[in-house]
């Protein structure tokens, strides 16, 4: 599962990549990031919204895929 989001969150933007990054990754506070990326509090909750929003989406994307690969190669087996 860790492998599906990696890939899911290198698709990602690289401004919402990078905002869950340090949030999920780093686990860097809210205010902490605003200072490191020089945006308000605000603006960091949207974009971590956000990023979490479109991760969900990747997600989704790669096991849709996932599953029609592996019913594929079972197919042809």
């Amino acid at each position: 599962m860790l492998d599906v989001i990696e890939r899911a969150l290198e698709a990602l933007p690289e401004r919402e990549r990078t905002i869950l990054r340090l949030r999920f990754f780093d686990e860097m506070p809210l205010k902490r990031i605003g200072a490191f990326l020089g945006a308000p509090l605000s603006t960091v909750k949207w974009r971590i919204h956000r990023g979490k929003q479109l991760l969900r989406e990747q997600v989704e994307l790669l096991r849709q895929r996932g599953a029609t690969w592996k019913q594929t190669e079972k197919l042809e087996n």
